[in-house]
Formats: C-alpha cells, sequence, structure tokens
C-alpha cells in the first residue's frame, strides 16, 4: 500500500485517545457487596412458610401460656420437629426445582447463597426458642435449662437426621420422606411428653444441656457436609 494512501486512511478513520478510560470501566464493575448486605438478600426469598412455622410455635407458647394450659410444652415439643422440617426442606429448595446449576452461575457461589439461608432460618428459630423458654418457665414454674433442652434436642435431631437424609439419593429423589420422619418424632416425642413425664424430666434435668450440645456439634456438621457437597447435587 502507499504510504500517501496509509496516511489519508490514517485520517479517515483516526480513533481518539481513550478519555477516562479506567474511571468509565471502575463504573462497570459491580459494587462491592458486605456478607451483611448478602445476606439481606436472601430474605426476600425464603418461604413464607418458614415463617409462618415460626409465628405460629411463638402464639402457640404465647396463648398456651395466657391460658395455663399443661399441654402447651408438650404442643411445643411436638412443634418443634415440624419447624426444623421447614427449615430443611427450605435449605434444599434449590435441588429440589432444579436451580442449583442456575445458583452456581449467579454473583454469589450457591455456598453462600446456602449458608445465608441456614444462618437466617437458625438465627430466627433461635431468636423464637429463646423468647418462649421464659416464658413457659415462668408460667409453669419449669427451669429454663431444662425447658430450651426440652425443645431443643427434637429440633436437632430432626435437622441431622433430615439434613443427612437429603443427601442422600433415595431422599432426594422422595420429596416426603423428611416429612414423614420428621412427623414421627414429633408423635413420639408428644407421646412421651404425655406417658412418661417423670422419666424424661429427671434425664432431661441430668443429661439434658449435654445432649444439647453434642446435637448442635452434629447439626454444625451435616450443615458443613449440606453446605460443601450443594455442588455435587447439580
Amino acid at each position: 500500500m502507499d504510504k500517501k494512501l496509509k496516511r489519508q486512511l490514517n485520517v479517515a478513520f483516526y480513533t481518539p485517545e481513550p478519555v477516562k478510560k479506567d474511571s468509565f470501566l471502575k463504573k462497570l464493575r459491580p459494587r462491592e457487596i458486605t456478607t451483611t448486605e448478602m445476606i439481606s438478600q436472601q430474605l426476600p426469598f425464603i418461604r413464607k412458610t418458614v415463617w409462618l412455622m415460626a409465628v405460629a410455635v411463638l402464639t402457640v407458647a404465647v396463648i398456651g401460656s395466657y391460658a395455663a394450659s399443661e399441654s402447651t410444652v408438650h404442643v411445643i415439643e411436638a412443634l418443634a420437629p415440624l419447624a426444623a422440617i421447614s427449615a430443611c426442606l427450605e435449605i434444599q429448595r434449590s435441588y429440589r426445582y432444579q436451580m442449583t446449576e442456575l445458583e452456581m452461575a449467579t454473583r454469589f457461589s450457591v455456598k453462600s447463597v446456602l449458608f445465608a439461608r441456614m444462618l437466617i432460618i437458625g438465627l430466627a428459630y433461635a431468636v423464637v426458642f429463646c423468647s418462649i423458654a421464659p416464658i413457659l418457665s415462668v408460667r409453669f414454674g419449669i427451669s429454663v435449662i431444662v425447658l430450651a433442652s426440652r425443645i431443643l434436642i427434637p429440633y436437632l435431631i430432626t435437622v441431622s437426621i433430615c439434613l443427612h437424609i437429603e443427601r442422600t439419593e433415595v431422599g432426594r429423589k422422595n420429596r416426603y420422606l423428611s416429612m414423614a420422619i420428621a412427623c414421627l418424632i414429633s408423635i413420639s416425642v408428644f407421646w412421651i411428653g404425655n406417658y412418661d413425664m417423670a422419666n424424661l424430666t429427671e434425664f432431661i434435668t441430668r443429661w439434658g444441656p449435654l445432649v444439647v450440645v453434642l446435637l448442635a456439634v452434629l447439626t454444625l456438621y451435616e450443615n458443613y457436609k449440606t453446605v460443601n457437597t450443594m455442588e455435587a447435587f447439580a
């Protein structure tokens, strides 16, 4: 190509130097989001059934305490496994609706989203249980530690078992298996509370706090395994 034509082409198609290129590129980058913001953004995605169950447990405790109904504590104990299964099913919702691959391609990793939802639901039920334990303790003259143990033991047992089952092939294919186990635990707790209260109270008084700690460790382990194996479900 002749030099004159080359100069003319350079003049005709001259590209100016980019102005404020760096600042423009910075504007295109997504804003840094803190952990607190990320967790708060997950709140609208948690189904209403989880919140309704938490409100139901709190409502039963308040009404039962006001009416001085002796069966209130037994009912709360029986509701604890049902609250637990609502949390477990919420955690596994991405897999059940085959959204795991889509969530893995989003800004936040599926592990981060799952951890955030676990944290939100866990804190919600912790607030509920911490609120009702003193109320029931004062009303029915039961030690707070004993009462909290009676509520937390069936809750933690259900969470641990159901999280483990949901990771198995059978549990992932049968959506009602975990619900059936939670209902069975709920019925068993209610039956034991009504027909073997003396032995139950003695056991909880002696070993309740230790059992709660051991179950809490097991539950944390099951949560950890669930978070770290979620990508394998995709």
